[in-house]
């Protein structure tokens, strides 16, 4: 993976020019109910859509859904935030968060966008302030992918992965992406790994995915 040095914005970043995507299509199998409707101290009450939907539209003017809305109760569907989302289906079937990348992307095309600021449902610790420096360090240079990085080990700086659905693509990654998924390609990972990406560094807990109960009880 070819990545650029990290940029320490200073402001905020608010962009007319990227689609908020939450991504909110996932199983939920080790769950054993829907993520969208969870709710913790971390998402303010809020139901996890409802929280990642704000999240979004505080830098994003246009935010919308990757998930199935018929998969949703009519209790999650009513919330105030969704109001100002549109729900969008996966381009390619089951080809995995790949899908609602690519869903994104073409959404952001038909807007007149130049790319799509993407994020899963279940990071309910992730913050304004993260997504603040995705967008700054995408505005430095457009052409590239921006992802997240998270140390697995504070006290090794090399110990980073790369969280490939906290990014920004643009529309132009869009057509390599997709030659990638219709021959078969389903990991996000590996095409990343192949592409000059922008990274920039957060704290894991803005990255931690819950995805059990037991996740779920420790915050």
């Amino acid at each position: 993976m070819n990545n650029s040095p990290a940029h320490q914005p200073t402001t905020r970043h608010t962009t007319g020019r990227l689609l908020g995507i939450v991504l909110s299509g996932g199983k939920s199998s080790r769950m054993g109910r829907n993520k969208a409707t969870l709710r913790t101290d971390a998402s303010r009450g809020l139901s996890f859509l409802q929280h990642a939907v704000g999240r979004l539209r505080d830098v994003c003017h246009q935010v919308c859904v990757s998930a199935d809305p018929t998969s949703l109760p009519h209790e999650i569907l009513a919330e105030t935030c969704l109001q100002f989302a549109d729900f969008i289906p996966d381009t390619i079937t089951d080809a995995g968060p790949i899908a609602g990348v690519l869903s994104g992307l073409t959404e952001a095309r038909r807007r007149g966008l130049e790319g799509i600021l993407i994020t899963p449902v279940d990071v309910p610790n992730l913050g304004v302030v993260q997504l603040n420096d995705l967008i700054a360090h995408w505005q430095a240079d457009q052409r590239q992918v921006v992802c997240a990085v998270s140390s697995t080990d504070p006290d090794a700086s090399a110990s980073f992965c790369a969280e490939p659905l906290i990014a920004i693509y643009p529309l132009l990654a869009q057509a390599e992406l997709q030659s990638f998924a219709l021959a078969g390609g389903r990991s996000l990972n590996r095409w990343l790994s192949e592409q000059t990406i922008g990274q920039v560094p957060m704290p894991p807990t803005a990255c931690r995915n819950i995805n059990c109960p037991d996740d779920l009880r420790d915050g």
